[in-house]
């Protein structure tokens, strides 16, 4: 029970349940919850517009904010554009093609915005092309988006909010941030460094393709139809969870660009999905080869759902959310179903969690408001390993951060 002094509406979600595990890892599940408070009127911003394109090292501080386009913008090759933290940036349906760098650095305190929201033909989506400099972790420069919220309506081609075409290097890193779309969070072709994020979106969550892998790590990925369609490989796929809205697929396989061949996911939380693997656009001579190892499945309606091709699925020490041998095979549609499909070898599985998976989002919250309090319960979390619950909580529904957490 909690004194709050407010008489306001409560606002719960999945999201917020799970909003900051990937920092906090194993020592807490995490509940969070947000009073919804009066909007209070602010005055305007004078800020500046641009578009065209950016011929030379360009910095946008906080004294321009915020930042409109009023048509597309073209970061030129060899040039970098700086946006600073705490400023905001209006893509208004217009564009920003990035074939130079494009640094957008915020902190936790004052968090780089992207938003896109108005409608047009093509618009509201950042494109890092492929001729754009990549990210160096050995000197920290390159292509960054870094503690940023990016909420966007994308329309156009590659229907996401941001797209990262063809890079046959590191690619831009995308860490540290909230990225929401009205259609795909994130398209990557080839490769990019995609940590610490909590992604959202209606469509697929995030859709990667091509020949190379990527490193997808430590995010959390939120609703769609699809949390991750894999379609290139080796890819790097470790410590993210993944919260469905009981439909959907978690990870869906592709062979375009060998995801169905030695790719790994370890250390992975997949929830409350209708399928939690699946296989997609296989054939019969296709063969498949991947691996999965430490990760943690639970709440979902079916665990691998494949289709016709050849090879094994090395699906060994896993926890599945049960003990019970025949409540795993019920959820496995594989060669024991039909003898053209591939096997899914998961025994021996784990009992419990395994401590290097992300902790399960708290289950079963239920809220009970009074006049002036509020009451939460939830069950316990199966982990051996929590020590405890952090509550995050604030007075409005502006986002982060949550002040009086």
């Amino acid at each position: 029970m909690m004194g709050l002094g407010y008489n306001l509406a409560i606002v719960l979600s999945r999201l917020s349940l799970i909003r900051y595990s990937p920092w906090l890892r194993r020592a807490i599940a995490v509940m969070t919850f947000v009073v919804a408070a009066l909007a209070f009127p602010q005055a305007a911003l004078a800020g500046i517009s641009v578009s065209g394109n950016i011929t030379s090292n360009t910095t946008w501080a906080v004294a321009d904010s915020p930042i409109t386009l009023t048509g597309p913008l073209l970061v030129d090759g060899g040039v970098t554009l700086t946006v600073e933290a705490g400023v905001t940036v209006d893509l208004n349906g217009h564009f920003i093609y990035v074939e130079g760098a494009l640094r957008a650095e915020g902190t936790p305190e004052a968090q780089v915005t992207f938003t896109g929201t108005a409608s047009t033909g093509e618009g509201n989506f950042i494109s890092f092309e492929s001729s754009s400099t990549p990210w160096n972790a050995d000197t920290g420069s390159g292509s960054l988006i870094d503690y940023s919220i990016v909420d966007m309506e994308p329309s156009g081609s590659d229907g996401a909010a941001i797209a990262i075409q063809q890079h046959s290097s590191e690619g831009p890193r995308i860490a540290n941030s909230r990225i929401t779309s009205t259609r795909d969070a994130l398209m990557v072709v080839n490769k990019a460094i995609i940590e610490g994020n909590i992604l959202s979106g209606s469509s697929q969550v995030l859709f990667h393709q091509g020949t190379e892998g990527a490193t997808i790590r430590n995010n959390v990925f939120y609703g769609g139809s699809n949390g991750f369609i894999c379609g290139a490989t080796p890819v790097e796929f470790q410590g993210n969870t993944l919260v469905g809205k009981g439909g959907g697929v978690g990870i869906t396989l592709r062979p375009h660009g060998g995801c169905n061949l030695g790719s790994t996911f370890e250390n992975n939380t997949i929830v409350n999905y209708g399928t939690a693997v699946s296989l997609s656009a296989f054939g019969t001579s296709s063969n498949v080869s991947a691996v999965f190892r430490h990760n943690t499945f639970f709440g979902n309606d079916q665990l691998f759902t494949l289709v016709q091709a050849q090879g094994t699925i090395d699906a060994i020490s896993n926890w599945w959310g049960t003990s019970d041998t025949a409540a795993i095979e019920t959820g496995m549609l594989h060669s024991a179903d039909d003898f053209r499909l591939p096997t899914a070898t998961y025994t021996p599985f784990l009992t419990t969690p395994h401590v290097s998976s992300p902790p399960l989002p708290p289950q079963d919250l239920a809220a009970q408001t009074g006049a002036s309090s509020i009451s939460l319960a939830w069950s316990a979390n199966p982990e051996a390993d929590i020590t405890g619950y952090k509550l995050h909580w604030d007075t409005d529904d502006d986002g982060y951060p949550f002040t009086n957490s």
